[in-house]
């Protein structure tokens, strides 16, 4: 039996990647397939897939454009006449170009900035597509400002600081992302500035400040002196430089202040899986809260995101109240006095627990229902140690009060507080769960929270808030049981498969 259901999810799959290249029929499939040059093969798997999807828009583009003002010319040519106002955008049709088009004439203030734009633009595009509109930092997501595209615009607002042109540089290294790299450091930087720096080009609204920063590196200047938001010393400025090249800048702050406070690099790693590894503000009192973990080290790590969330609400957070009318009507945050001086873990602990007792108790009145978010829902069956065993793993979308109050109540973590931000379609908490088709008994294994807007899993815990890829100290060991963390892991992976399929970025951190 578990064939024809393997079967039936291919064909499932089949089905829904038809639908998004728009082909009616598994015959108008293979004949797109074979005047592309591609496998007619109906049994690829989803790497496969995501490639047929990536290549789409450049495929139809050069299939069915042929006589589009697109082609007429070369790439650069095309930004010229954008640049000097000669095109109008209905006669763009590659995407790529139409979103020069938009930066140009929605972005560019000035006569200046639009001349600039124009020259680093056809600087690159003759070294490279950097009119690919793909995610550049795989942490950001499909965030606004997170194409080479948005990295280039970026780089015309600092022309003050330039120190060499866009035009005199060339390129070593064949990856566009790397491309980048050098482009940014030729025009910038006299001196070597971390990999994971780069970041700061693709952070949208948030990254002027960081890019600064970057030129301040670049041309001789220490981070500390960087005019940074949080207080930096000069052995947290040795470490920072010594940040993975996969973090972004933020991450790479909170690991040299973390580890020179005397932090370990697993506290790093749950520190930068909350809201901290995304801004810095009120940074006063949040080192206390960091330095507060550091100086209990027993503390069970599980609870580090639980307490950074229970602290925010306590005393930043406003609360809701519900007027006569029925309207919202904004309150202050519960303690805006809270203070972490004096704090022991013990009854920091206690607080937390009965802070998610009292999120629990809301279920009796939990009545909420919401729309669902547009992300798919997902199933994948799987044989167990090459048996005629099968499992199904399902991830599913919570969309009612009661559903995430009912997952926390039985996950025993804090879920419930998404359900403000779930209610707003701000963003969405799924469901991991893995399902026995003989016995049919099912088990939650994973919770996952998405921001919608940028498709990206910002949180995703197993039972009592533990972590998949973090092992259990002996205090754990306990409450979350060597079956589980194995199970938490295939959840994990499970987790990416949905991702892929969805084009939803899973951090490493998650």
């Amino acid at each position: 039996m578990h064939h024809l259901e393997k079967r039936q999810a291919t064909q499932a799959g089949l089905s829904a990647h038809l639908k998004a290249l728009g082909l009616d029929s598994i015959k108008a499939y293979r004949t797109w397939c074979r005047s592309n040059n591609l496998s007619e093969s109906l049994q690829k798997s989803s790497t496969q897939r995501r490639k047929e999807l990536k290549n789409k828009s450049r495929i139809d583009f050069e299939n069915s454009a042929k006589d589009s003002i697109d082609l007429k010319g070369n790439s650069a040519g095309i930004i010229r006449e954008i640049g000097a106002g000669r095109l109008e955008k209905n006669q763009i049709t590659h995407p790529g170009l139409r979103k020069v088009f938009d930066l140009i004439a929605n972005s560019c203030q000035s006569d200046g900035r639009r001349q600039l734009f124009t020259r680093v633009l056809i600087a690159a595009v003759h070294q490279g597509d950097f009119l690919d509109l793909n995610p550049v930092i795989e942490l950001f997501g499909h965030a606004k400002g997170n194409t080479l595209l948005d990295g280039l615009y970026a780089i015309t607002g600092h022309e003050d600081r330039w120190i060499r042109a866009p035009e005199s540089w060339q390129p070593a290294h064949r990856s566009l992302h790397r491309r980048f790299s050098e482009l940014v450091r030729h025009i910038f930087a006299h001196y070597s500035v971390p990999t994971f720096m780069d970041s700061a080009w693709f952070a949208g609204d948030h990254g002027n400040d960081q890019q600064r920063w970057f030129i301040h590196l670049g041309q001789g200047g220490n981070i500390r002196t960087a005019a940074l938001p949080i207080a930096y010393t000069k052995k947290m400025s040795h470490l920072f430089l010594q940040a993975p090249n996969n973090y972004a800048v933020i991450h790479a702050l909170r690991w040299g202040q973390i580890l020179a406070l005397g932090g370990s690099k697993e506290l790093v790693g749950h520190i930068n899986a909350t809201f901290l590894g995304e801004r810095l503000e009120h940074e006063d009192f949040w080192k206390s809260v960091i330095h507060f973990f550091i100086n209990n080290p027993m503390l069970d790590s599980s609870y580090v995101g639980p307490i950074v969330e229970y602290v925010n609400n306590r005393k930043f957070v406003s609360l809701e109240n519900s007027m006569d009318d029925g309207a919202e009507a904004a309150k202050g945050p519960p303690d805006p006095g809270f203070s972490m001086k004096g704090r022991k873990t013990e009854p920091m602990i206690d607080l937390v627990d009965e802070w998610h007792v009292g999120l629990s108790r809301e279920r009796r009145t939990a009545t909420g229902t919401w729309s669902p978010c547009g992300i798919p829902a997902f199933e994948y069956l799987e044989d167990v140690d090459n048996t005629d065993h099968v499992v199904k793993w399902t991830i599913t979308e919570l969309l009612s009060r009661k559903e995430i109050f009912d997952e926390g109540k039985a996950m025993k973590h804090c879920v419930r507080s998404y359900v403000q931000s779930s209610t707003k379609g701000i963003k969405s908490v799924w469901s991991v769960q893995r399902e026995d088709t003989e016995t049919h008994h099912r088990k939650r294994v994973l919770t996952i929270a998405v921001k919608n807007d940028v498709r990206k899993v910002v949180q995703a815990r197993g039972k009592c808030n533990a972590m998949a890829g973090i092992r259990p100290n002996s205090q754990r060991e306990s409450t979350v049981l060597r079956r589980d963390l194995e199970l938490l892991e295939q959840g994990r992976r499970i987790m990416k498969l949905w991702g892929n399929e969805n084009d939803i970025t899973v951090p490493f951190y998650t």
